[in-house]
């Protein structure tokens, strides 16, 4: 599982727990406690929240109750999980197409923090990593646009491009050349 898979699922839980912090119980007519009362059965006493009561202080005068740093932490939580500053902020798709020929397909992220301006060099830097890996000498970029797709709520910037991989030259095998014959 991913580092980042698992942070977000932490961050669920967190977030479940702080949803669940305003839930309370209470017994406003006493039926329940009377019925247990009647079989000789005592319940323990139970006020309020799970949450624990207090706070912490962090100075002489001024102090944060633990239901409002749970809170706090589970408003960071839900913002988190909707920018996460950690996520690349383009999705490349890469099509591989005959006679060496790739076509790229780059949509930025809905919710993003910067990168606007970065679509062609994450270009240049995944077609020269397919390069290496391929065992070509490099890449020509035969076509490249940048777009807006526009939508109602939160249009996103996309980029295409078809790319050719330059294969590595054939070099002829060198024959050494041999000495003149001897003239008689």
């Amino acid at each position: 599982m991913r580092r980042g898979a698992i942070f977000k699922a932490g961050v669920s839980v967190v977030l479940a727990t702080t949803l669940l912090a305003g839930c309370s119980t209470q017994n406003a007519d006493g039926k329940v406690d009377a019925s247990l009362a009647d079989r000789g059965i005592s319940r323990p006493g139970f006020k309020g929240s799970f949450l624990p009561q207090g706070k912490f202080q962090i100075t002489p005068t001024y102090g944060i109750t633990y239901v409002d740093m749970i809170l706090i932490a589970g408003a960071v939580a839900l913002v988190y999980q909707i920018v996460d500053p950690t996520a690349p902020n383009w999705d490349i798709l890469e099509k591989r197409l005959p006679n060496r020929r790739v076509q790229y397909s780059l949509r930025m992220q809905m919710v993003h923090i910067g990168g606007e301006g970065e679509a062609r060099q994450i270009l240049a830097r995944r077609a020269a990593e397919l390069a290496r890996e391929e065992g070509m000498t490099g890449y020509q970029i035969q076509s490249y646009s940048e777009s807006i797709d526009s939508r109602i709520f939160l249009p996103r910037r996309t980029a295409e491009a078809e790319v050719i991989m330059v294969a590595p030259v054939k070099t002829a095998p060198v024959i050494e050349a041999r000495p003149p014959l001897a003239s008689l």
